[in-house]
């Protein structure tokens, strides 16, 4: 029986899919690492959406990556209240709760 895991891998031999595929996990990490934060402050989107001069509904687009218009202004705007930096790294460099581990499941985290 075909599973969900080898429709996937079958899907991610297109290259065009690939690289889809991996920049909708970035956008979905990143929104996940803002909403752990925010939980964290114990703060609702819209309280967040008070400080930020943002709404609750673009704070919850940025968390669910349900819009990748958003530009790096607009992330600043988000993170920084949070305490959060936004930083560059290599990809195999990427960290999740001090411990390294592979880009593909940090998205997935």
């Amino acid at each position: 029986m075909k599973t969900f895991r080898d429709d996937l891998n079958q899907m991610l031999q297109n290259p065009i899919f690939q690289k889809q595929y991996k920049e909708e996990k970035e956008r979905l990490f990143l929104g996940y690492q803002i909403r752990q934060e925010r939980k964290r402050r114990k703060l609702s989107q819209k309280d967040l959406a008070k400080i930020t001069g943002l709404t609750a509904r673009q704070i919850s687009q940025i968390e669910t990556a349900e819009d990748a218009r958003y530009d790096l202004a607009t992330l600043l705007k988000v993170t920084s209240p949070l305490g959060l930096a936004l930083v560059l790294m290599p990809k195999n460099r990427v960290t999740y709760q001090n411990r390294k581990i592979q880009p593909e499941i940090a998205m997935a985290a």
